[in-house]
């Protein structure tokens, strides 16, 4: 957001994917984990997300210059895998939204993978959930505690190589929920590791953290290497800043979870209200980096800098460096 403007200029959106509605499918998952805490009655939410609501807000933000990430959950609520087949969907409905996301969305917006399924943890192994339908292996919750790195980097390959398959290309992925917040060690070097051997991605960057009070919120460089070499290594962790409008318990309460019928317009209109209310009170994290290949020219930068003027050369995580 750019506030001092009142108009859009970025936004992070989270959930989304193709064709499946994470919210008429997952909250019966999280129900059956969390019963007291998740009552919506799902079967009255939508079970599509239209590719003309994607169509019609992609075209939107195309007109306005509005760019930012966009999340595609590979193996959304374990309904089906994209880069496969999604039953209840054709072939071609699947093919034809993943052909949007490439044409529409891809050139402004970076693709994500929000983990693997968004809601139980999966054997990667086997493709399959683990059994234990329980808050430790539930991916936005306790799933990812205590992986190791190559725990962590063989997760999140996982979901990488889905999308690859569909045609999407990534340089980042975004955590679901608490994913990582106890194994940040682990998410950072695995999504460094994942992110170079699936896509050979120079930068990996990934979104996790969201402070709305008055830390900073520039991208922080973790875990620079080889900085003397033609192939120097880093992973960015990407901070937002503006709270989550649409997702919130409020919003919850007129949106998705009551069932309200929203086409793109009203999203839009919405979101324009609630900037001009102050409810983005800071410029969004991705207002900081205009695409990946930007910030990873940025970091390659900062990294040479920072060796130049320093004698310590080390792996540990530096401070935050402001990436224009």
């Amino acid at each position: 957001m750019r506030p001092s403007a009142d108009e859009l200029d970025s936004l992070i959106i989270d959930d989304s994917t193709c064709l499946v509605n994470l919210a008429h499918f997952g909250i019966p998952q999280f129900a059956e984990v969390f019963p007291d805490n998740y009552k919506q009655d799902w079967r009255k939410l939508p079970r599509e997300i239209p590719d003309d609501f994607v169509r019609e807000f992609g075209h939107w933000c195309g007109e306005h210059g509005v760019k930012g990430k966009y999340s595609i959950v590979p193996y959304p609520a374990m309904v089906g895998w994209v880069d496969r087949v999604l039953p209840g969907w054709t072939k071609q409905e699947l093919e034809a939204s993943l052909k949007l996301v490439r044409e529409l969305m891809m050139p402004n917006w970076d693709i994500h993978p929000e983990m693997v399924s968004h809601t139980r943890g999966i054997d990667t192994k086997t493709g399959r959930p683990y059994p234990e339908a329980t808050a430790a292996f539930m991916e936005n919750w306790g799933f990812s505690v205590g992986m190791s790195v190559d725990q962590m980097a063989d997760y999140v390959a996982y979901g990488l190589r889905i999308l690859k398959n569909a045609g999407l290309e990534c340089e980042g992925m975004t955590t679901p929920g608490g994913f990582g917040s106890r194994s940040m060690e682990s998410l950072a070097q695995g999504t460094l590791q994942a992110c170079r051997d699936v896509y050979g991605t120079q930068i990996p960057h990934y979104f996790r953290d969201l402070y709305t009070d008055d830390r900073s919120v520039a991208p922080l460089v973790q875990y620079a290497s080889d900085l003397e070499t033609d192939n120097p290594k880093c992973v960015v962790s990407i901070i937002g800043c503006t709270g989550d409008w649409l997702g919130s318990s409020a919003a919850r309460a007129t949106g998705w979870a009551a069932g309200t019928a929203w086409n793109a317009a009203r999203w839009i209109s919405t979101l324009q209200r609630t900037c001009r209310a102050g409810g983005c009170h800071r410029s969004s994290a991705a207002e900081n980096r205009r695409s990946s290949s930007a910030t990873g020219r940025a970091c390659i930068s900062t990294v040479r800098r920072w060796a130049s003027t320093s004698s310590r050369r080390s792996s540990a995580v530096l401070k935050p460096a402001t990436i224009t």
